[in-house]
């Protein structure tokens, strides 16, 4: 699985597989924010660029077991957004990486399963303009967005556009936004050493004081203190 062009393999290489110790590699958080922003291309290049990476440090037991591991994850990401029990999509996702024989056939095995779960979640997306709203916040989070601007572009009065919002995805455009922003902004604060203001702004929040309000409601300590403690 993990060398299939050589026809002999040094045993040092051998050695060096068997003797790691595996731990879950995979970023969950960007799995998620990338199910949430429905977007199918960006999740299979991910799912191949994790698992190249790591190819030639893991056996192929191990990586077959992280491979299995995710598609768990999936599982318990969609129904934690739909509340729903979506079995079926994973046993057969289970099964199709138990059948992977090359190191290719287990990542299309998992990009298969990650697009599955997305078009589950694009099935009860009825309105294609809230998908495609769902798409500009991804894009465009950091900028200012409002159902006045979003209206106008998609050319449907604010208001009903507003309750389209709702009924698809079960929250206000408020209540999304504020959530996807903090999301990201969890990230950077994890991730990098900017200031709380800059990363306040790279999110879009322009004024800080609103930023640490929203972050507490949503996260329930302040910025600053997830900074050092998150």
């Amino acid at each position: 699985m993990i060398y299939p062009d050589l026809k002999v393999i040094d045993h040092a290489i051998l050695e060096r597989c068997g003797s790691s110790t595996a731990t879950f590699f995979i970023d969950w958080r960007e799995y998620a924010k990338l199910i949430l922003s429905r977007n199918t291309e960006q999740l299979a290049d991910r799912i191949r660029m994790d698992f190249e990476q790591h190819r030639d440090g893991l056996t192929p037991g191990e990586l077959q077991n992280t491979a299995l591991e995710v598609v768990i994850r999936f599982k318990m990401e969609l129904e934690s957004i739909k509340h729903s029990d979506e079995s079926a999509i994973y046993q057969q996702g289970l099964q199709l990486v138990l059948d992977s024989g090359t190191f290719d056939e287990l990542v299309r095995a998992l990009q298969q399963v990650g697009s599955q779960t997305i078009q589950s979640l694009l099935q009860d997306l009825k309105n294609p303009i809230v998908n495609q709203v769902l798409q500009h916040i991804d894009k465009h989070y950091a900028e200012e967005l409002s159902l006045k601007l979003l209206g106008a572009h998609y050319h449907l009065h604010p208001v009903y556009l507003g309750q389209l919002f709702h009924k698809e995805t079960g929250e206000t455009f408020a209540e999304y936004i504020n959530k996807y922003r903090i999301e990201r902004a969890k990230e950077q604060l994890r991730n990098s050493n900017l200031k709380v203001h800059e990363i306040a702004r790279n999110v879009g929040y322009w004024e800080t004081g609103y930023f640490y309000k929203q972050f507490r409601k949503y996260v329930g300590i302040s910025p600053t203190d997830f900074k050092v403690f998150g």
